[in-house]
């Protein structure tokens, strides 16, 4: 009765294991995330006012391989009044044209009044190649 009883001690303790382990063994794999830094981007705002340039910049990151990306709705908020403006995007040593998509309404207006206070501060821009969607910078 002795011999009975060790293997099924052992079979139980087998069978515990392999439930504890096997689970750990065939799950499936997950690759180390690329650096979060590869979706960020400068965001520029322009546009020629007589022989200057007068610019405005912020970060966006892109959401979506087709270029969407968000910002900050005061960054775009001259594009959002004045045709004027163009967006730009920066991304490493590259320069591409942006869409304003849609962008949040602000309390006020950030060129006029620094003091203002954003609580829903975010847009939605589209970056293309030059040419694609947007006139080229």
């Amino acid at each position: 009765m002795n011999g009975l009883r060790k293997p099924s001690w052992t079979v139980r303790l087998s069978f515990v294991l392999m439930c504890l382990i096997l689970p750990a063994i065939a799950a499936p794999r997950v690759a180390a995330q690329r650096s979060p830094n590869a979706s960020i981007f400068e965001v520029l705002v322009w546009r020629q006012a007589g022989a200057h340039l007068e610019t405005f910049t912020g970060t966006g990151f892109f959401i979506a391989a087709d270029g969407t990306a968000l910002t900050a709705s005061h960054v775009v908020y001259p594009v959002r009044t004045n045709r004027t403006y163009h967006i730009a995007a920066i991304v490493g040593r590259e320069v591409y044209s942006a869409t304003l998509l849609c962008a949040s309404d602000l309390p006020g207006d950030p060129l006029k009044d620094e003091s203002v206070q954003f609580s829903r501060d975010v847009a939605e821009i589209r970056v293309t190649a030059n040419g694609a969607d947007s006139e080229a910078i």
